[in-house]
């Protein structure tokens, strides 16, 4: 109690007391094609240093921080030593870094899968077809069974996030009408009500 007042302050005190700096937790926003294919990016955080005093001044650092490919949203990268400094000889805190994904126009994640939902034509849905369809490593060409129907799944094996067991890209077909027909297709279109009118789509709700 009758020691000199003001925390870190007399140098004695500084010199007898050893204590581990504090661990240091930073977001690093990445583009989902930077997380598949693994990147490196600086990261900024704040950490803050005793003075001479012993006050815990805040300072700025910038890192070089090389991400792994495969990282998924939410996971973390740890940094030995990288957190605020000691006192007294004590050993640095860690850095934690947190991966955040930025969103992407055609691709979501779940797990290690990738989902990516790809519009098909009424004729390619009814009679099958190869379509083009992009995967976060390149476009690869996919066959559309015959008969397919909005919301069908097919599973590209391994074509998700990489990892010790990759995961797959599972392709969600959506089938599109185009805005407007021409007499001729429509003329075909009255032709296919006519030869399937015993089809009734609605069946299950009995109406």
């Amino acid at each position: 109690g009758g020691g000199r007042r003001g925390g870190f302050g007399g140098g004695g005190f500084r010199q007898s007391m050893r204590m581990r700096g504090e661990d240091v937790h930073a977001r690093l926003a990445l583009f989902l094609e930077e997380a598949f294919n693994g990147c490196e990016k600086q990261v900024s955080f704040t950490v803050h240093e005793p003075d001479d005093q012993g006050r815990l001044i805040p300072r700025q650092k910038t890192l070089k921080v090389k991400i792994p490919a495969g990282m998924r949203e939410g996971q973390h990268i740890r940094l030995k030593g990288q957190g605020a400094p000691g006192v007294g000889g004590g050993e640095s805190g860690d850095l934690f870094i947190e991966v955040e994904l930025a969103p992407h126009p055609h691709f979501s994640i779940e797990g290690r899968d990738v989902l990516v939902t790809v519009p098909i034509s009424p004729w390619e849905a009814a009679l099958g077809a190869t379509v083009t369809v992009p995967t976060v490593s390149g476009k690869v060409n996919v066959k559309v069974p015959k008969g397919a129907t909005s919301g069908r799944k097919l599973r590209l094996k391994g074509k998700g996030f990489p990892g010790k067991h990759p995961g797959d890209q599972i392709v969600v077909l959506q089938v599109a009408m185009p805005e407007q027909h021409t007499a001729e297709a429509e003329a075909l279109y009255e032709k296919l009500a006519e030869l399937e009118k015993g089809f009734n789509p609605r069946s299950k709700l009995h109406v």
